[in-house]
Formats: structure tokens, C-alpha cells, sequence
């Protein structure tokens, strides 16, 4: 079977992971539990078990809230009328 790009299809998919927290949750926290975050993902033990898995882990810059919350917007457009499509096709939307 081709991949899909052998098949002609300019196709990419990637998996992620990201922790989020209650919309209305208080800067002060949603700072606190990133920069715990960002401590733990800086650990290298931490950094080589996900290079074993076959991750990665965005660079420092690219962790903030600010960029995660645009990364998932970007992320809902992107797949969202890929969702509704194949709802479409289903009979269940």
C-alpha cells in the first residue's frame, strides 16, 4: 500500500500532547504549572525517555501558553473540516 504520499496526497499528521487547564483558571497558576512543565521537560532523563519513544520536545521558546493556545487553534482549523466532512459522510453530525 503507498503512503499518502506516494499516492499523490499532500497529506501531514503529527501526534502531540499539551496539559491544559480550566478556561478562567488565574494567570499566577497557569504560570506556576507551566514553568513546572518547562522544569520537567528540561530534565534529561525526562528528554530521553521521549527521544526513546520517538518524540521530540518543542524548544523552550515554543512552550509557552500563549504559542500552546495558538498551536491548538491553529490545530481545531486545520482538522475541523476534515471532522466535518467525515461526520458528513456518516449520517451522524
Amino acid at each position: 500500500m503507498p503512503t499518502a504520499k506516494e499516492a499523490g496526497l499532500d497529506y501531514q499528521m503529527s501526534i502531540w500532547a499539551g496539559i491544559f487547564a480550566p478556561r478562567g483558571t488565574p494567570k499566577p497558576i497557569v504560570d506556576k504549572l507551566a514553568a513546572a512543565l518547562a522544569k520537567s521537560l528540561d530534565d534529561p532523563r525526562v528528554k530521553a525517555k521521549v527521544v526513546e519513544l520517538g518524540g521530540s520536545i518543542p524548544p523552550t521558546s515554543e512552550r509557552t501558553p500563549a504559542k500552546f493556545g495558538g498551536f491548538v487553534n491553529a490545530e481545531i482549523a486545520r482538522w475541523s473540516p476534515v471532522l466535518k466532512a467525515a461526520s458528513a459522510g456518516t449520517g451522524t453530525n
